[in-house]
C-alpha cells in the first residue's frame, strides 16, 4: 500500500523514510504520516546495532517545508529499541529531525 506514494516519497526527500498516508486538510494543510525504512537502530550506550523494537511511541507532529502551498506538517511514531548488548531501551535517532535550515519544529 505504501509503494503507491513513492511520488510523495521523492518529493519529501527525506533519508530512511517512507510516505504511508497523506490527507489533505481544508485549501492550506497537507498531514503527511511516515515511517522510517531502516531495520535497526544504533545503542546510544554501547554503540552496538539494535534490530528488537520495544514499541512505538504516541504520533509527534513536525512542520515541515510546504508543499504545493500548503503548510505541510509531518506525523511521526519514534520507535524505542532494546538492546541485547547492553540491555539499554533507547529511541531511535533519525538524520532527518536534525534542524535543516528552513525547517520549524514543533511538537
Amino acid at each position: 500500500m505504501a509503494e503507491q506514494y513513492d511520488w510523495l516519497t521523492e518529493l519529501l526527500d527525506l533519508p530512511n523514510v517512507r510516505i504511508i498516508h497523506f490527507q489533505l486538510v481544508g485549501s492550506h494543510r497537507l498531514n503527511v504520516v511516515i515511517e522510517s525504512t531502516l531495520e535497526v537502530a544504533m545503542c546510544p550506550q554501547c554503540h552496538q546495532p539494535s534490530w528488537v523494537v520495544h514499541d512505538q511511541s504516541d504520533p509527534q507532529m513536525i512542520r515541515d517545508l510546504p508543499i504545493w502551498t500548503r503548510r505541510c506538517w509531518l506525523s511521526y511514531r519514534p520507535r524505542r529499541f532494546d538492546c541485547a548488548t547492553c540491555n539499554n531501551t533507547f529511541v531511535e535517532r533519525v538524520v532527518w529531525r536534525r534542524t535543516r535550515p528552513g525547517l520549524h519544529h514543533a511538537l
